[in-house]
């Protein structure tokens, strides 16, 4: 598995809406985190971390991520809605300060 570090800041990019994460890395198993951001791929699913100062709603973007026909992204335990772009996804959740936003995205295939 690689680790951040590996990639400099190639991983992720914070925006003032948000996050935006890179997920166009070759590797199937990969992991890093920042104080600001975490981002893991396993096998099965995407998942990740953003950790503003300040709590808000967030936008986070998954660029270079093909979603299969079945999709589910939760935030925060809870599944939320997704809007497909040209190269990923966009959704929002809330957290900061010392409640980090959590997500996850899993494609199923049937």
């Amino acid at each position: 598995m690689k680790a951040f570090g590996e990639w400099g800041n190639d991983a992720y990019t914070l925006t003032s809406e948000g996050v935006i994460f890179n997920m166009g890395f070759p590797e199937m198993d990969y992991k890093f985190e920042s104080p600001f951001a975490t981002l893991e791929r396993t096998t099965d699913e995407y998942k990740g971390k953003y950790s503003p100062e300040d709590y808000g709603k967030w936008k986070i973007e998954l660029m270079f991520f093909e979603p299969g026909e079945y999709l589910s992204v939760e935030v925060n335990g809870a599944e939320t809605d997704y809007e497909r772009t040209d190269n990923g996804i966009v959704f929002y959740g809330e957290g900061g300060g010392d409640k980090p936003l959590q997500w996850s995205a899993k494609n199923y295939y049937r």
